[in-house]
C-alpha cells in the first residue's frame, strides 16, 4: 500500500512541477514531456536528498525552484516531425 501512495505522490509532484514550469515559461502543459519531467525530478531528488532532509523551508523552496527551472529547460517535447 505504501508503494501506491509513494507513486501517487511522485506523480502529483511531477504534474505540479510541469504546471509551474508551463506557467513560468508561457508554454502549454501539453508541451512538456511527462517522462522527461519525471526523470528530471528523480535525478534532482536522488542528488539532493540530504539537502531536503536537513534543509529549512527556504532550502526546500530553492530545491523546487531549481527543479522547475530544469524542467523548463530540459523537458519540452520535441517538435512534431514534418510529413511530406
Amino acid at each position: 500500500m505504501v508503494e501506491i501512495y509513494s507513486a501517487l505522490i511522485f506523480y502529483l509532484l511531477v504534474r505540479i512541477t510541469i504546471a509551474i514550469a508551463a506557467k513560468k515559461s508561457g508554454k502549454e502543459i501539453t508541451d512538456f514531456s511527462f517522462k522527461k519531467s519525471a526523470e528530471n525530478f528523480n535525478a534532482f531528488f536522488e542528488t539532493r536528498l540530504n539537502e531536503l532532509f536537513r534543509g529549512t523551508k527556504s532550502k526546500l523552496i530553492g530545491f523546487f525552484q531549481r527543479v522547475v527551472d530544469a524542467t523548463v529547460c530540459n523537458c519540452l517535447k520535441p517538435p512534431p516531425r514534418a510529413t511530406a
